[in-house]
């Protein structure tokens, strides 16, 4: 039981970060971030977002890390038990297919990492070409899309509730982006 202090510890520190950043972001707001970002002042609440995003990716690490031990710890018991025949083994469970809770936070780690970068880029480039307090507001929807997909991944279509949000907000800000980019170069 004492190896899940570690990514117990590290969801706690993990959350509480983004927490911080929540508050800080919270008490400066995005007023006065109306325009495309031109200073180094104006990419605070993007930078702020991101942060936020870098902490709840590493809070699921932790979660996938906590689960996987876990889910051993349990089945281990379930063997000891005689309930089933086959010997967990931890390899198997955080790498194969053993446990449905260890793939749902596999899948939900995985799918936030694939997302990351079409998210910054989008991020970035909606602060940069069309507003900063607009992309730092939709940054802030994105990571409330994604924070319940774990929640949401065993009960089918209504995975579509946190996944096409978020999609939604990725391709909202790069086509506007990518839209008002094009305007200049003429």
């Amino acid at each position: 039981m004492k190896i899940v202090l570690l990514p117990i510890s590290g969801i706690i520190t993990s959350l509480a970060g983004m927490a911080a950043v929540v508050a800080v972001a919270w008490k400066h707001g995005t007023a006065g971030y109306d325009a495309p970002a031109s200073t180094s002042k104006d990419y605070v609440p993007i930078f702020l977002v991101s942060v936020a995003s870098v902490c709840f990716l590493y809070a699921l690490f932790y979660v996938q890390s906590y689960t996987a031990f876990s889910e051993f710890a349990r089945m281990s018991k379930e063997y000891k038990e005689k309930k089933t025949d086959k010997k967990p083994s931890l390899v198997g469970i955080k790498y194969g297919s053993e446990s449905m809770a260890m793939l749902a936070i596999d899948r939900t780690v995985g799918n936030l990492m694939e997302q990351m970068i079409p998210f910054l880029l989008s991020l970035f480039g909606y602060a940069t070409f069309v507003s900063a307090g607009g992309a730092a507001k939709i940054g802030w929807l994105w990571i409330f899309f994604r924070s319940y997909y774990i929640f949401v991944f065993k009960k089918g279509i209504l995975l579509f509730s946190s996944t096409m949000p978020a999609y939604c907000c990725i391709w909202f800000m790069l086509g506007r982006a990518v839209y008002v980019a094009v305007a200049k170069m003429d």
